[in-house]
Parts: C-alpha cells; structure tokens; sequence
C-alpha cells in the first residue's frame, strides 16, 4: 500500500504492543516518548502495518495542514480561499516536513496540538481543546518545554483556572498511569534519550551523520538571555503569534541538548 517504510510508526507500534504487554520498550526499540504515546496508537497497533502507516501519514498530513490554516487564522491572513489552499499546500509539502513524514514521526502532530492550545488561550475559547492539546504536546517534552510553559503562562495571566486544573489532573493521572505501568518507566526513559542511536551517524538510521550543537561544543546557556527576551516580549504583549514562534525557536536551541539531559539525570538522582 505504501512504497516507503515509517520506520519510527513502525517503531511507535511496536513499544505499543510492548507498553500494553507490561513490557519495558526503552533500550529494546528505538523509542523515546512518554509511554501515554500508546494510547494514541493502540488502535493503529491493532490493523495490518501497512494500513495503519497509511491511516498514519494522512494524519501526519492533515496536522501539518491544520498547524498552517491555524496560524492564519491566528495571525488574521486569511483572504479569500483559494489563497489560503495554497498557502497551507506549500509548507505541507517543504523538504524538512517532507522528512517527518517518510520516517513517520509524531512531530507534526505535536506541533499542530501545541499551535491550537496557544491560539485557543490567547483566543479564551475551547479551553477543553487547549488543555488536551498541552496534555499530549507533552510527547515530545523537549520541543514543547519552552511553548507549552509559555501557554502555561498566560492562562494564569488570564486566570484560566479550570484549565490549569485540567492540565494539572490530566497530566497526574498520565504520570500515574505510567508508574502503575512500571515503577522505573521514568529513569528508563532518560536512558533511552541519553543512549539512543537518534542522532546518526551509524547504519540503519534514516539521517546518517546528524551533528547537533552539542556536538559542535556550543552550550545550551549561550541562548539563555533569548529566553529573558521572549518573557519580556510575552510580558509586553501576551501570547501572541510572534511571541510564540519565538519560544518555539529558542526552546529547540537550548533543550535539544544531550548535555541538559545528563544534568538532569545526574541532580535528580536517576
């Protein structure tokens, strides 16, 4: 059904089965999300893999789609419709979202739910979609960190309190969920970040010889006064869609960081 191989879908589905067998994933497939990820792919974990890469990679495409139309909306350009189609068509299709997809990454998806939580907290409506958005953002904790705290931010600035509250029992019965799992799903876990053969270089992976800041000896604290930026930004003028590409950007250059993960590892005891 599809020439190409979702190798990191394939590796989701696998860590699915596992997770649902009380069986640790980490270490034994290359995967490195939270294990809630299975409930979002169990009932893709049920279908013949080729469907469910299919089903998979419309999803990817459809999120990628929506995470543009949003944005529009977001920053009021939306003008005429036949503009507007081929305004999302095109950021669908560029080369680094095109990687997303042959691999079959969650990314997408994360972005999309992480761009409609901001725009319907700044907005004041559908909260309940915010707070499910920031809950499952949480996938992918490295890339959200800075956004999804920022999101954070401002609804306590607009006193959002029953959205607080939902994101704080969400995200507590998720976490708990997982410790009920396994009691040791979190050291795991960090493990998997800190071992994992994601950054390339050796064979099998899909982006040989990938070097990374870290790599390049830039520490992740030379972009720390951007974080002071966006926070005076975010202060000036609240969460607004140029204030929060700019937490998107700077929590990428400063988290993606094998060395923050190490730190961490090392003053929490893991």
């Amino acid at each position: 059904m599809l020439p190409i191989r979702l190798i990191d879908f394939e590796h989701y589905l696998l860590a699915t089965r596992m997770i649902f067998q009380r069986q640790n994933p980490y270490g034994v497939v290359e995967f490195f999300a939270p294990p809630w990820l299975a409930l979002l792919t169990v009932p893709l974990s049920r279908l013949p893999v080729k469907v469910a890469s299919a089903i998979w990679l419309l999803c990817l495409l459809g999120a990628t789609a929506a995470a543009v139309l949003i944005s529009l909306q977001w920053t009021r350009q939306t003008s005429g419709m036949r503009p507007l189609i081929f305004t999302a068509l095109f950021p669908t299709l560029m080369p680094p979202v095109l990687y997303g997809y042959v691999t079959g990454q969650i990314t997408p998806l994360i972005n999309a739910l992480l761009i409609v939580s901001a725009w319907r907290i700044s907005s004041q409506a559908q909260l309940g979609v915010a707070a499910f958005g920031l809950l499952f953002a949480s996938l992918k904790p490295h890339v959200v960190l800075l956004p999804a705290t920022l999101c954070l931010l401002e609804a306590i600035r607009k006193q959002q309190w029953r959205l607080i509250l939902a994101v704080l029992v969400g995200f507590t019965t998720l976490v708990g969920l997982a410790f009920l799992w396994r009691a040791d799903w979190l050291s795991s876990l960090l493990n998997a970040w800190l071992e994992g053969n994601y950054k390339g270089g050796k064979p099998g992976l899909v982006s040989p010889g990938y070097v990374g800041l870290s790599e390049l000896g830039i520490p992740p604290f030379t972009f720390a006064p951007l974080v002071i930026y966006f926070l005076w930004q975010w202060w000036k003028a609240g969460l607004q869609p140029h204030v929060f590409a700019l937490a998107l950007t700077v929590g990428l250059l400063i988290v993606d960081n094998v060395s923050f993960i190490q730190e961490f590892r090392t003053k929490s005891g893991l």
